[in-house]
């Protein structure tokens, strides 16, 4: 399963417990055990379903305006294993890292750089 499989699968999990564990002991002290258990159960199902799959769509929504704007391919990890291939990138795990540091820190620098000048900008145009 992918990194974001996994997460999300993680994500559905905890967020399913908690939300089953929340909504079964209210309805538990309210309505009784069978009635809390049962309530618990769908509620912790449809949370789990909710919260993992949130983080789901989230991924893909971001990388498909990514795409549409020619920032990063759709495909993102063969494209991500050419550039480890080319010595240009280093996988650590399920992450990836620049090989020199130098690479990293200008395109570090680039990403500040047009922070400021989106915050100029938006100065500028409050003023007018």
């Amino acid at each position: 399963m992918s990194d974001v499989g996994e997460r999300a699968r993680q994500y559905a999990l905890v967020g399913g417990a908690i939300i089953g564990l929340i909504i079964g002991l209210i309805i538990g002290l309210i309505s009784g055990l069978i009635m809390g258990l049962r309530i618990g159960l769908i509620g912790g199902l449809v949370g789990g379903l909710v919260y993992g799959g949130t983080f789901l769509i989230q991924h893909y929504l971001r990388l498909y305006l990514l795409n549409q704007h020619n920032l990063l391919p759709f495909n993102l990890i063969p494209f991500l294993n050419q550039a480890t291939e080319l010595i240009f990138l280093q996988r650590i795990g399920g992450s990836y890292r620049f090989i020199h540091r130098s690479v990293q820190e200008y395109f570090a620098d680039q990403w500040e750089a047009n922070e400021h000048m989106k915050e100029t900008t938006n100065e500028q145009e409050s003023t007018v």
